[in-house]
């Protein structure tokens, strides 16, 4: 068992450019300063900052940003996917540790027998289960910096549908690169996702948003590099959980930024909506369907090719040659025409709870690996 690893680290919280004394994960939608509650301008083109506010509508009249409400959203559902994470990790320290394997596939971890053998709703439960304390601290802070500003800017709805369709397909993408060897969990996937939508924001926007919004875009690459560096040095951080999460997060939150357009009577709505936008949804379902369905025909029927793909085994790495074997000895086994009990897995919960894996002891738990 490695130590689990960190989720991306996004520095200390930004302050209200009108008062410095006040945290806030606000920004106007126009020039990306941080605002706090009491300068923030909610309008029917986003939350502004008074300047901004004060400059459009003396240019474009007060059609250009009319006060919708005014108090902004609050970020309800980071605070409820932080609770839920939360609730999971006490569960599995009370059912034996968050550190124990066995606890880990109870809860919903991903594990590569039990996905061949049809549990792929694990490629979903995997984003809310966490390996150790510093784990979920890591992981939490992560999502509670990032996530809220993310929420807030581009609704519930979108948000939603960025860090889950991130999370479920960096899974896949893991899935993918360790096959059967796949044991992984953790909300990392997820929460790069939601970065990676943040970074797409910033670009989408990048001509109103000028010289505040290079500064950002140049602080969120420098923590992607950071992060990437950091997930090349350490053995038990799922890389491909990450990229993938970062890559589909990246597009997810360029085609749902928001995109304000003038209407006849002269004020602004939103035409990139989650109900105007409901292909993306139903794309990134259709895109973990059929990654799904190509690991398991890929790896089931082309085993060695696979292998040699992903680099396994590695020269000279006595364990990943043991890896290589056992993945070989599990795909002939699951080709027999009678199931077998020395199937790794087959009995993964006997009634002294033995950890899961027999014939997988080799393998590495892979830990911030998207959900």
């Amino acid at each position: 068992m490695t130590e689990p690893v960190s989720g991306p680290f996004t520095g200390a919280a930004p302050v209200c450019y009108r008062h410095p004394d006040r945290e806030t994960d606000l920004r106007c939608a126009r020039c990306a300063r941080p605002i706090c509650d009491e300068c923030v301008r909610a309008t029917n083109v986003g939350y502004l900052c008074p300047d901004c506010l004060n400059e459009l509508q003396s240019r474009l009249g007060e059609q250009a940003a009319r006060p919708t409400r005014a108090a902004p959203a609050q970020p309800r559902l980071t605070y409820g996917l932080l609770a839920i994470i939360l609730v999971i990790f006490v569960l599995e320290e009370l059912a034996g540790g968050s550190t124990n394997p066995a606890v880990l596939v109870r809860f919903g971890a991903t594990y590569g027998p039990l996905l061949f053998a049809g549990e792929l709703w694990r490629l979903f439960t995997a984003m809310f289960v966490h390996i150790g304390i510093a784990h979920i601290l890591f992981n939490g802070f992560a999502l509670y910096s990032i996530g809220r500003e993310i929420e807030v800017g581009f609704g519930q709805g979108r948000f939603a549908a960025i860090y889950l369709g991130a999370g479920l397909l960096g899974n896949v993408v893991s899935f993918f690169w360790r096959g059967v060897m796949e044991f992984s969990a953790g909300a990392s996937g997820a929460i790069f996702g939601i970065l990676g939508a943040e970074l797409a924001f910033l670009f989408f926007h990048r001509d109103r948003l000028g010289e505040a919004g290079r500064a950002a875009r140049s602080q969120i690459l420098r923590i992607i590099v950071i992060n990437i560096i950091i997930g090349v040095t350490v053995v038990s951080i799922n890389n491909a959980a990450h990229m993938g999460g970062l890559v589909s997060g990246f597009i997810l939150g360029y085609l749902l930024a928001p995109r304000f357009e003038r209407t006849g009577g002269g004020a602004y709505h939103d035409t990139a909506t989650l109900s105007r936008r409901w292909w993306v949804v139903a794309g990134t379902a259709v895109l973990v369907v059929a990654g799904t369905w190509a690991t398991i025909y890929a790896w089931t029927n082309h085993t060695d090719a696979m292998l040699r793909l992903t680099n396994f085994p590695r020269s000279g790495d006595t364990t990943s040659e043991d890896e290589a074997g056992e993945t070989r000895n599990w795909f002939d086994l699951l080709a027999e025409p009678t199931p077998t009990p020395s199937l790794p897995g087959a009995n993964l919960f006997p009634q002294d709870r033995a950890a899961p894996g027999a014939g997988l002891a080799a393998a590495t738990v892979s830990v911030g690996g998207d959900p």
